[in-house]
């Protein structure tokens, strides 16, 4: 061969070749680490058998994640961070806390309907290892998604779609536990042959949940402690305390 000829060849050779760049080493770790817990439990995944889905060594993958733990506090990072982004671009243009309440609820059915394995990621593999062990990593994470629905919440109770004594922390805990249980229950029957959508359980979902949280204007509210919900909810207890309300009647009740 013509040693011009061969000199083209390399480097037509090499600029062909897919470069593995440090950003896409790490998409494909994460990559690879989303399969591996989806079809294993987090127990039994190893950076071993990461690092055989990617073709990458073992000392490649540990240069950038030190441990399987590392990798599933950022990829469910980047999970809950993506869904905070397009939850607020879906929410653009909609008003009305119902309407807001509405639309989220909707996005998580139907997301997770439509990425099954994105939902038992986050439900199944890592929810019971974020409570175990990654829960002080992901918290800013998680505190962001809590407090973004809790702002839509504290907005409509200021607007008086929902009423003042809801205790908004409380009505968080509700959605987002409700909407656990739903999931979850979903992917198992879903793993036993079960052939119902996820979806279909949106609309009894939101209508239960909003209809204990909003304003009926027949019915009146009387709760002193209604101005006191706040971020800061232990107020409500010194205030408690401090009005000896229904703490130190317990107490009487017992002597």
């Amino acid at each position: 061969m013509h040693p011009l000829n061969y000199n083209v060849f390399i480097k037509a050779s090499i600029y062909e070749r897919p470069m593995n760049t440090e950003k896409e080493i790490k998409r494909k770790l994460i990559a690879a680490a989303m399969d591996e817990f989806y079809e294993a439990s987090f127990d039994e995944a190893t950076m071993r058998s990461i690092s055989k889905r990617t073709g990458f060594s073992s000392a490649t993958v540990y240069k950038y994640f030190d441990s399987k733990h590392k990798l599933a506090m950022v990829l469910g990072a980047q999970i809950i961070e993506r869904y905070n982004g397009e939850i607020e671009l879906h929410l653009k243009g909609i008003e009305g806390t119902r309407n807001k309440v509405r639309k989220i609820a909707w996005y998580y059915f139907h997301h997770f309907q439509e990425n099954e394995k994105e939902a038992w990621i986050c439900y199944v593999t890592l929810a019971p290892v974020y409570y175990r062990e990654l829960q002080h990593q992901m918290e800013s994470f998680v505190t962001a998604q809590a407090e973004f629905f809790e702002r839509i919440l504290r907005e409509g109770q200021k607007a008086g779609d929902i009423r003042p004594d809801v205790n908004i922390r409380a009505a968080r805990a509700m959605f987002f536990g409700s909407l656990r249980e739903f999931v979850t229950r979903w992917l198992y029957r879903k793993r036993q042959g079960d052939k119902s959508a996820l979806e279909d359980y949106f609309e009894p979902f939101a209508n239960l949940f909003l209809s204990s949280i909003e304003a009926r204007p027949d019915v009146k509210i009387n709760c002193p402690y209604a101005e006191l919900n706040t971020p800061t909810d232990d107020r409500q207890i010194s205030v408690r305390k401090a009005n000896k309300g229904p703490v130190a009647s317990r107490r009487t009740r017992h002597k």
